[in-house]
């Protein structure tokens, strides 16, 4: 059944996702007439939102463009700034998934049909529950999302995604024209912890709990055609070769069966741990164009991608 349009606004649904905002702590949306497909970099940037009444009207008005939200809470930098990035993660507010059959789900917070026949679908989270705070684990759990191939995140933005809000338009071209996003189920009593919530989705939240181990050698990694191309990125900084061993790594990823978005996670998270020293500033800006192609290098990858790709079912009791 659709939520009646009256019932519902986006403020209303933001003010249940994130919750009592403290000082120091927001959350971001984003909204623009532009096709998502192909649409400049710039409509995406967004804007902070902490509830209150300007906040709460601007997007509230925006019902005929794409609205969309950040699934976490941010917190500001040191120097007080606001932006949406990883490292400005504070709390993980909503376990989204993309693309689900209402069918196979049961007990989620909410389900917005975001065009003919697909939904994405929410499971609210316990801000109370450290889990949901942990930024490490929270990023393993976006890349087993990706794996699983439940989520449509090519950005690699993984915890500090967008997704849909309840009220806008899908303003990708269609022959029927402009859809209009339903919200099709909202019980926001459905609150889970982490645990649960990845349980509910097939993940054992448990078994991410262990730090992957990295290797930081070339010694650590002989042998091995995977953990060559990852010291050839990880060794002595004037031996790295990012280029050329982030394509190579992207394509093997890729063609094992790994979703973009999956890899696209996988790749930033592996060149966040060799992130050179501030002081090596020639090398941190080589890093900094390197790190910022492997998108790029995912898409270019997916020729290699098996014909049959298929993401399990999942059953949310």
């Amino acid at each position: 059944m659709v939520i009646e349009e009256q019932a519902m606004t986006n403020s209303d649904f933001l003010s249940e996702i994130y919750g009592h905002l403290d000082s120091g702590v927001y959350g971001w949306v984003a909204s623009f007439r532009e096709s998502p497909d192909g649409a400049p970099p710039s409509v995406w940037t967004g804007r902070p939102y902490r509830g209150v009444p300007a906040h709460a009207q601007l997007i509230d008005r925006a019902v005929d463009d794409n609205t969309y939200f950040c699934t976490s809470v941010l917190t500001t930098t040191a120097d007080g700034e606001l932006i949406r990035r990883k490292e400005t993660f504070h709390r993980l507010a909503v376990l989204a998934l993309d693309d689900v059959q209402l069918a196979d789900v049961a007990n989620l917070s909410y389900a917005i049909q975001t065009s003919p026949g697909k939904h994405q679908v929410g499971i609210l989270l316990d801000p109370d529950d450290p889990d949901c705070s942990n930024a490490a684990l929270v990023d393993r759990v976006m890349i087993s999302l990706s794996t699983r191939g439940r989520t449509n995140d090519r950005s690699g933005n993984g915890c500090v995604r967008y997704v849909r809000l309840p009220r806008g338009a899908n303003t990708k071209q269609r022959a029927a024209g402009v859809w209009r996003v339903q919200l099709e189920i909202w019980n926001p009593s459905v609150r889970w912890s982490l645990d649960d919530a990845c349980q509910a989705v097939g993940i054992d939240l448990d078994d991410l709990r262990q730090e992957p181990v990295q290797p930081n050698n070339r010694q650590a990694a002989k042998g091995s055609h995977a953990g060559e191309m990852i010291a050839g990125i990880s060794g002595p900084v004037d031996q790295r070769s990012y280029h050329e061993n982030l394509t190579r790594l992207a394509a093997s990823l890729v063609a094992g069966g790994m979703f973009a978005g999956a890899a696209v996670e996988f790749l930033y998270s592996l060149m966040d741990q060799v992130k050179p020293e501030a002081s090596q500033l020639d090398e941190l800006r080589r890093w900094e164009a390197r790190r910022a192609e492997i998108p790029r290098a995912v898409r270019s990858a997916e020729q290699f991608a098996p014909s049959v790709r298929q993401p399990p079912s999942i059953t949310v009791n």
